[in-house]
């Protein structure tokens, strides 16, 4: 696509620069992001200047000269001014990355609220929510296949944090001539309390599909998203995701569906809506490890520092805390002294032998109890191992026999395990419901508790992994 970009002039009164022209594009591949390469121009002294694309959130233009358009957080890459003297005219090429297109609107502001609403249809989400919207049959009486179309499903729910989400899930038509096709589409609206920025938009847009995919368990590429201004419709493309380059199965099993273990679309949105950071960032962890990488060693240093950070914030006791918080302010207390030699005789010398506060493998026996008691059987021994394998890939080089990768497979499924399973609990969901889902959870294998037994599963059932 072709992309012209006008450039503004420093002094109001002045002539204004020349503006860009160029080309952006895509490749549509799992982490693929959007490129641009444009020219124009220049003065011989300002051949490296860059701007508009130089350290700005967005950059506007025209799509094919025609459409307004807005590139989202780019990146300049590269400045190349050519062979200076060589030709009679001096210009400018400029090239990199940014996140996203916006096309049919102009935000030269990204912290601008002005944006009403965000829609999009997302096959991760149709999965989620409800069943095909159409049944397949055999009539018997002319022999041939028949279909019937079902009524479409629609939902309305009020957030805690402000929002309106209206979704509605039904059979989307396609005719041409005297065949037609049938998909089961969805679309998802949600109405924002006060109108939000661009920046907020596309972060809670990218989010969402993120949920959906993560209650699935089967990461997509992403929809394009629509969003309105007042009466102005525009397009959101996001790129640079890591998503899996192939349809949903055929007789796909979802993870988790709507209000299987309480999970309902309120119940979920609301638990999502209040704490977006900490919830995203637990999935992009998880997944990373389950779909996107072969390597333990990456898979561990992945999740561990996020488990860990979870884990602290959620399984200490008040006393804990309490202690933590008030040893904290005794070290900042002395770090503030005036007495420059008394503060760094504290760092030398100054040292808590008896700690109060639990350690890693505390903190994860803790988390393996609360996660048993919903029909699973993680071995509490793991929670020693975890935290000693912690130990030797942050500080040591790993090197490893056949047994002990065996072991280190085991530790990164089990940690892996319990953060994907804390946080479905996160959003609402009951997942001692999940503890028969043997075809979606297959990498937990020797983590399940036997139906047709109340005890935990022996830990030799992970240790001879």
């Amino acid at each position: 696509m072709w992309i012209y970009v006008p450039v503004k002039a420093d002094d109001p009164d002045g002539e204004a620069p020349e503006a860009w022209v160029g080309k952006i594009e895509n490749s549509g591949l799992p982490k693929g992001a959007w490129k641009f390469e444009a020219v124009r121009h220049s003065e011989f002294a300002g051949v490296y200047n860059g701007d508009p694309f130089t350290d700005a959130s967005t950059v506007v233009g025209l799509l094919d000269h025609q459409r307004q358009c807005t590139l989202v957080r780019p990146f300049l890459a590269r400045t190349d001014p050519g062979s200076i003297g060589s030709g009679l005219y001096a210009r400018t090429i400029v090239s990199g990355e940014f996140q996203a297109l916006v096309t049919g609107l102009q935000f030269p502001d990204s912290t601008d609220g002005v944006i009403d609403r965000l829609s999009f249809d997302s096959p991760s989400f149709a999965a989620w929510y409800g069943t095909a919207a159409f049944k397949k049959d055999y009539d018997l009486e002319v022999r041939k296949p028949s279909m019937e179309i079902l009524d479409t499903l629609r939902e309305s729910v009020s957030l805690s944090t402000g929002e309106t989400v209206e979704v509605a899930l039904g059979a989307e038509v396609s005719s041409r001539g005297s065949s037609a096709s049938v998909r089961t589409a969805s679309s998802f609206l949600m109405k924002f309390g006060t109108p939000a920025n661009l920046d907020h938009v596309i972060e809670v847009a990218g989010e969402l599909e993120v949920l959906f995919g993560f209650l699935i368990g089967f990461r997509r590429k992403p929809p394009t998203f629509q969003i309105s201004v007042a009466d102005n419709t525009a397009t959101i493309d996001l790129a640079g995701w890591n998503w899996t380059a192939q349809e949903l199965p055929d007789h796909f099993r979802p993870l988790h569906v709507r209000g299987l273990g309480g999970g309902n679309l309120k119940a979920v949105l609301s638990r999502f809506m209040s704490d977006r950071l900490s919830l995203v960032t637990r999935v992009h962890a998880v997944e990373f490890s389950r779909f996107f990488s072969n390597n333990l060693n990456d898979r561990f240093s992945m999740v561990m520092p996020v488990l860990e950070e979870y884990l602290l914030n959620r399984y200490k006791t008040g006393d804990e805390q309490s202690y933590l918080d008030l040893r904290q302010e005794f070290f900042d207390w002395i770090e503030a002294s005036p007495n420059k030699n008394l503060a760094e005789f504290s760092r030398k010398h100054v040292k808590v032998v008896e700690q109060k506060a639990p350690g890693l493998a505390t903190l994860i026996e803790r988390a393996i109890d609360d996660v048993n008691r919903s029909n699973f059987a993680f071995p509490r021994l793991l929670a020693k191992r975890i935290q000693n394998r912690r130990g030797k890939v942050f500080h040591s080089a790993p090197s490893m026999t056949a047994d002990e990768a065996r072991k280190f497979y085991a530790e990164v499924r089990a940690a892996t395990g319990l953060l994907l399973l804390l946080t479905l609990k996160d959003l609402g969901i009951d997942i001692a419901t999940l503890s028969d889902r043997y075809f979606a959870l297959w990498d937990l294998q020797g983590f399940f508790r036997p139906q047709d037994s109340a005890e935990t599963a022996e830990p030799s059932a992970v240790e001879q992994e």
